[in-house]
């Protein structure tokens, strides 16, 4: 899955076997602002992407959420994200990649939903796993701790 978004990103992918399987249909949900809270913009491309491939054969469609969830209490975020990605679940082949801040969403689609979960280390490699943002270790870094 990495490799086929770094292929339709237009990124060089390096490795061997790997078909490009090309899709018609590529949604993005990026976080922006605009008119309206940072909420009302998220679900309004979310509304905009699912009423786009109500029709459309699941196999041709990727799907890119940045934060999802974003924009509101985390609560309400985590309700909103657990029912978009149940929702798309329930198509099959639909190729879903998201990031999110929210680690119970995360849990959630690796454990219901069958998501794989990566992460970025220090050096911007991608590992297995659910990342915890490292916010501590950072703040030692960079010498922040010494003033909290």
């Amino acid at each position: 899955m990495e490799n086929i978004f770094l292929a339709q990103s237009g990124l060089p992918v390096l490795g061997r076997g790997f078909r490009l399987n090309p899709k018609e249909i590529l949604g993005l949900v990026f976080v922006e602002r605009g008119e309206g809270s940072t909420a009302e913009l998220l679900v309004g491309k979310i509304l905009k992407i699912m009423q786009g491939i109500k029709r459309a054969k699941g196999s041709k469609i990727v799907l890119v959420f940045d934060e999802l969830g974003t924009g509101t209490q985390e609560a309400s975020g985590l309700k909103l994200g657990k029912r978009v990605l149940s929702k798309l679940n329930e198509r099959e082949a639909i190729t879903v990649i998201f990031n999110t801040q929210i680690i119970a969403l995360a849990e959630f689609a690796q454990n219901n939903l069958g998501a794989k979960c990566l992460q970025l280390d220090k050096k911007h490699r991608i590992l297995p796993g659910i990342g915890e943002g490292k916010m501590e270790e950072m703040v030692q870094e960079t010498g922040l701790d010494k003033f909290l």
